[in-house]
């Protein structure tokens, strides 16, 4: 759920784990569509059902043929569509056949080359509504050839706003002074159906030196003795609706044979949860006439409730992209791309957007 967060239901048997029978199959020439879980170089999905469309071995091929599944899914709210694609045998696929997704009548992702496609991203933001999505192998060369296979499988929606698949959140360096033994770890956690937090101990570099620890247990049992360590929690969910939570942690040392303490910290709560950017600022808004292109203009800058988030800067279409043609964003800085005269032309009007790392954006003109 790198781009929000996953929107179970969307999609029936998006795993093609029950059957094909929810995806409407449509086949011409000689091809054909099954579920199968029989070994086709390597599927991530291995051993699980996945959907295998082919073409016959030795048939006559010509461009256009293919064999495609179809069904309907409500695109509202969804900002991509991932899934796990395999163009198979490499060896000898030779551009002749096209792994391909659509919506309705447009083809938005398409390899001609063998090979295994992981997590490939589409990017379904402009749709809304009830639209069919298509998955098709489809002819491009005609002749007569060894059967051509593409398989697919793990096809996910996700949504503009929800929650990442995972991540973690580490604690700065506790070295206590003065210090004897490290005493017990304590920390509160909530995890709905679906989800998932679990506490490590790390060492000053990093390093684990005890994975996924109870609530309450001595880290002196467990053999850490090093006077220096971090705490990091790692958070999933598989759901769309919620999100694991970690409200506390606190870990207590022995300073001197008499004397136990314990670190006092604030409550965070931390969750997979990602928020999209709320505002989109640019530092300078003035450039100084006939200059040749490539003058900076200023620094684009985002706000965003997630304080770690990074960001990717693109022109827009839209309201007010009048004037894009005569600017362009190099990282976060926005620069002209032609000499602009004062008495042609007083003012500019460009529409940039902003995405952070899990594909939620903002947009401004």
């Amino acid at each position: 759920m790198g781009n929000g967060g996953e929107v179970t239901g969307r999609i029936a048997n998006a795993s093609f784990a029950s059957s094909l029978t929810n995806w409407n199959i449509q086949v011409s020439g000689n091809y054909a569509c099954v579920a199968t879980t029989t070994s086709r170089g390597g599927m991530p999905t291995q051993g699980g059902v996945y959907a295998y469309v082919y073409t016959f071995n030795n048939y006559q091929m010509n461009p256009g043929d293919n064999g495609t599944l179809s069904q309907s899914v409500d695109l509202t709210g969804i900002a991509s569509i991932k899934l796990d694609v395999l163009l198979y045998p490499s060896g000898t696929w030779l551009n002749k056949v096209r792994g391909e997704l659509w919506i309705d009548n447009d083809r938005l992702w398409s390899q001609t080359v063998g090979g295994l496609y992981l997590n490939q991203t589409v990017d379904v933001s402009g749709y809304t509504g009830i639209h069919t999505i298509k998955l098709r192998s489809e002819a491009i060369v005609a002749g007569t050839y060894d059967s051509q296979w593409v398989c697919f499988d793990n096809l996910r929606t996700y949504s503009i706003n929800g929650y990442f698949p995972s991540g973690n959140v580490t604690s700065t360096d506790i070295t206590p002074s003065p210090f004897r033994e490290w005493g017990a770890l304590t920390f509160t956690k909530t995890t709905p159906a679906s989800t998932a937090a679990t506490v490590d101990v790390l060492n000053a570099a990093g390093d684990v030196l005890a994975s996924n620890v109870a609530s309450g247990t001595n880290l002196n049992s467990l053999g850490i003795t090093t006077a220096s360590i971090k705490l990091r929690a790692n958070l999933s969910t598989n759901s769309s609706t919620v999100t694991p939570a970690l409200q506390d942690w606190t870990v207590a040392w022995q300073a001197t044979p008499d004397t136990t303490v314990e670190s006092v910290w604030s409550a965070p709560v931390f969750s997979t949860q990602n928020s999209p950017p709320t505002d989109l600022t640019l530092s300078n808004s003035t450039v100084p006439e006939n200059q040749p292109g490539g003058v900076a203009v200023g620094t684009l800058s985002t706000n965003d409730p997630d304080a770690d988030n990074t960001f990717t800067y693109t022109l827009a279409s839209g309201t007010s992209d009048d004037d894009n043609g005569s600017f362009a964003i190099a990282g976060s800085v926005l620069q002209t791309t032609a000499s602009l005269d004062y008495e042609t032309q007083r003012n500019y009007s460009v529409r940039i957007r902003t995405t952070d790392q899990g594909g939620l954006w903002y947009e401004e003109a």
